[in-house]
Parts: C-alpha cells; structure tokens; sequence
C-alpha cells in the first residue's frame, strides 16, 4: 500500500536521486512533514495547506474520504455524490 513509483526509467531523475539513495536507507511518507514545512517558502503564491500522497488513487480517495466526512458532519449528507468517468478507477472510496 505504501509506494511510490520513481524514475519512470529516465536517467536524469535516476542521477538526481541516486546521491539521495546511497545517504536514505528507508523512506516512509509519514516523515513528510519537514518538507511539508519547507513548501510554503519553496512555492509561489499562497500555499496554506498541503496534501501528500503516494499515487493517483491515493491522491483522490483521501479528498473523497473527507468531502463524505464534511458534508456528513455538517448535515448534509446528500451532498456526498461523486462523478466519475465510466468504468473509472478512483480508489477504495467509491465503495463507501
């Protein structure tokens, strides 16, 4: 479950990261929060919030997950219809 796909087996990325690799033996997305810090000053424009994730599905269901858990709380829970393409794969959260 916890993966990311790196490289696309493109030499630049893979001479980018390897002095990264040969120093980090392990990497967890948890430990994303002093990049998380970081960001704000690296970026353009106002960037308030943050969200990381490991891949597509990931990206997408985490803000699905909480759309349900928001308009559920605010008593709307109507609201918690999503559009999708046809035959479309968005994550687990099209099973809530």
């Amino acid at each position: 479950m916890w993966y990311t796909t790196v490289g696309y087996a493109n030499r630049e990325i893979a001479e980018t990261m390897s002095p990264q690799a040969e120093k980090l033996c392990y990497y967890t997305p948890f430990g994303a929060a002093s990049l998380a810090a970081a960001l704000p000053q690296l970026a353009l424009g106002d960037l308030n919030r943050r969200h990381f994730a490991t891949g597509g599905s990931t990206a997408v269901e985490s803000p699905l997950r909480l759309c349900h858990y928001y308009f559920g709380v605010i008593g709307q829970p109507e609201k918690g219809r999503i559009l999708s393409r046809m035959d479309a794969y968005h994550g687990a959260a099209g099973q809530l």
